[in-house]
């Protein structure tokens, strides 16, 4: 089987705020408030008072629950909070979202990472996990990283295949550390295992899911080219459910 997006998904920028590792910054909250338009708050505990300091150099690259990049722009809205304006936004669509290149309080060149329903009664707090005392090692997103291929086969197995858009997934590498998160839309967590590794693919095992929902899911710690690394995307949960990126090889 050969590799994987979104589902954001990837740059090689350092990838700490709402996920893995060691950066002060972090969402507070993403709240979608209509006709394309995004709030995320910022917060940094280890600061009072936390300013961004606009470059206007701010990235954020959205996709839908298909893993497609869908147009996005990105402004400043106050001290703690960035407004993300998407086009042709579908109605109760989940999208995620990676801002990039945030100076916020004690960090600089921060990225964040989240994900919310394009609902203005929903909002989303910490869409992806924060928590690091699973010892999940600090992630890298690469832009040219996406998950190529899915596969959702009985007994709760999900088939992961990440391709690189520049042709370098023959360099992944597993050593034991990667760790798989699984969320519904909801934010409820769920166990899951690697069962196998074989250069770009892995199997994993899901505990407790519904038949017929979806689900979130970021792999994250493996080895590409040198870096920690993760993707993430979206997945049902159907026997012979299948995925396939249009840039799979």
């Amino acid at each position: 089987m050969k590799k994987i997006i979104l589902l954001s998904a990837a740059f090689c920028l350092a990838f700490a705020s709402m996920a893995f590792a060691a950066q002060n910054v972090k969402i507070e909250e993403i709240e979608y408030k209509g006709n394309g338009r995004v709030e995320i708050d910022l917060d940094d505990d280890t600061v009072r008072d936390p300013k961004i300091i606009w470059t206007k150099q701010e990235t954020a690259v959205v996709r839908d629950s298909k893993g497609k990049i869908v147009p996005a722009d990105i402004t400043m809205k106050d001290d703690d909070t960035m407004l993300v304006f998407i086009k042709d936004i579908v109605p109760l669509e989940r999208y995620n979202i990676h801002v990039s290149n945030i100076n916020f309080g004690s960090q600089s060149q921060a990225t964040v990472v989240g994900s919310f329903i394009a609902d203005p009664k929903r909002k989303s707090k910490g869409a992806v996990p924060q928590d690091t005392s699973d010892r999940a090692p600090a992630a890298k997103i690469n832009t040219s990283l996406f998950i190529g291929k899915m596969e959702f086969e009985r007994g709760n197995k999900l088939e992961v295949d990440i391709d690189d858009a520049v042709g370098h997934d023959n360099e992944i590498r597993w050593d034991g550390s990667e760790r798989v998160f699984i969320k519904d839309n909801n934010g409820k967590t769920y166990s899951a295992r690697i069962k196998k590794t074989d250069k770009d693919e892995l199997d994993i095992i899901i505990s407790g899911l519904a038949r017929g929902q979806k689900y979130s899911i970021v792999i994250s710690g493996f080895l590409y080219r040198g870096s920690r690394c993760s993707v993430e995307g979206d997945f049902t949960a159907v026997n012979d459910w299948k995925f396939r990126d249009p840039r799979h090889k």
